[in-house]
């Protein structure tokens, strides 16, 4: 497939794979080694979509299970949570409870929403960027390496 056929959508769910290959989740939630790592997205059927492609890779030997949820409390148990401009009303219940759970919570949605997430990406000069809010990083328990970190935008 050559760069110019890569659709948006398709762009974001690579950068989201790499994401997650780039993060280290707490102990507590890794402790069964066979289990895969769950992907949720709370995103448009495309979008969606094309995160759910993702389920034929692997990171560190994990395979990638990808869960389409539509309500807040099917947040639970993610390990990633994707979440686009479905429905912003409920977003912030979905963040409300995922928070502090080591949970990489990553968006696309314009500010203020923005903001909650480890990681937001957006389109800039045709180009995909992303900006890494180390707070909330920290704050989920997540450490994210030093090679995802030099090509992020650093926000707080």
């Amino acid at each position: 497939m050559s760069p110019a056929a890569v659709s948006e959508y398709e762009l974001k769910a690579a950068y989201l794979y790499n994401f997650a290959l780039f993060t280290t989740w707490p102990q507590d939630r890794m402790e069964e080694k066979d289990a895969p790592l769950v992907f949720c997205v709370f995103a448009q059927d495309e979008q969606a979509a094309s995160i759910a492609g993702l389920q034929t890779r692997k990171i560190r030997d994990r395979g990638i299970l990808v869960r389409q949820i539509e309500m807040p409390e099917d947040g639970r148990g993610c390990h990633v949570l994707f979440f686009g401009a479905k429905s912003t009303e409920a977003i912030p219940g979905i963040l409300e409870i995922v928070r502090d759970t080591g949970t990489l919570t990553v968006t696309d949605v314009p500010d203020p929403i923005r903001k909650e997430a480890v990681i937001s990406m957006a389109i800039e000069n045709g180009r995909l960027a992303f900006d890494v809010n180390l707070l909330n990083a920290r704050r989920a328990r997540l450490i994210l390496s030093s090679k995802l970190l030099k090509l992020a935008r650093i926000a707080n």
